[in-house]
């Protein structure tokens, strides 16, 4: 008895990005198929080609607007080009649809905060919260907008809570120095500011508001040491688009 062959998907001698581009070349694989439009935009999401991620994703959602996953990720890709008002629409539509996520709603938060519509942002953090209450990012989020609103105690509590749940949260240890900085405990900060240098050693911000702090405290000869004295160091992570702000020198 002959045995048959399972079928496989092929694909022709040509770039996603063609294809996404509407180049010449197909792709034979029946492109009617919404999971089979999303594999080619996941692709070009991880190969950071937004553009050609959101022809596919489109395509996708054209094909069938009720798909949830192609209404998630697109959002996201929009959110990281800045167009945040299509991401809003995008994240909404995903969460009509039967999105539970709190990293949705999260997301959907900064995208909101972008937007300057606090309210609804911290409305947003708060059901991402609700769904998963050890979320030391949506905590720190709380944390941010309380101190844009000048209640900088009550932001102090919710980044030592965010640093409770992920104890290495660099962003956090961050936004706890500042936030004593500006609250003018100038020793309490010093000593934060120390602390998170021994979990990320020779950290610029981290060095440089600490040598801002020994000087006002009058330690001119600690401030030029090399512990507090401007190094250039990479950020763990890309804290500067959403953090508080030290206190101007």
């Amino acid at each position: 008895m002959r045995r048959s062959t399972p079928p496989r998907l092929t694909l022709d001698r040509v770039s996603w990005r063609q294809r996404a581009n509407g180049s010449a070349g197909s792709i034979r694989l029946s492109l009617r198929a919404p999971s089979a439009v999303i594999w080619p935009a996941l692709i070009m999401t991880g190969a950071k080609a937004p553009a050609e991620a959101l022809a596919w994703f489109s395509r996708a959602r054209a094909l069938r607007p009720s798909h949830v996953e192609a209404a998630r990720h697109m959002a996201a890709v929009l959110q990281a080009l800045g167009r945040f008002p299509e991401a809003l629409k995008a994240y909404d539509d995903a969460l009509r649809l039967g999105l539970v996520d709190p990293a949705a709603f999260y997301n959907r938060g900064l995208v909101l905060r972008a937007l300057g519509r606090r309210d609804e942002a911290i409305a947003s953090f708060d059901q991402a919260l609700k769904l998963k209450p050890a979320y030391p990012e949506a905590v720190r989020a709380g944390a941010i907008l309380l101190s844009e609103a000048g209640q900088l105690e009550a932001a102090l509590e919710f980044v030592e809570e965010a640093l409770r749940i992920k104890p290495d949260f660099f962003e956090a240890h961050l936004d706890r120095a500042n936030l004593l900085h500006r609250l003018g405990a100038l020793e309490a900060a010093l000593n934060a500011y120390s602390e998170a240098l021994d979990l990320f050693p020779g950290h610029a911000d981290l060095c440089n508001n600490r040598g801002v702090i020994l000087q006002e405290l009058g330690e001119l000869e600690a401030a030029r040491s090399p512990h507090s004295m401007w190094r250039s160091a990479p950020s763990p992570t890309s804290h500067r688009r959403c953090s508080i702000a030290a206190r101007p020198s």
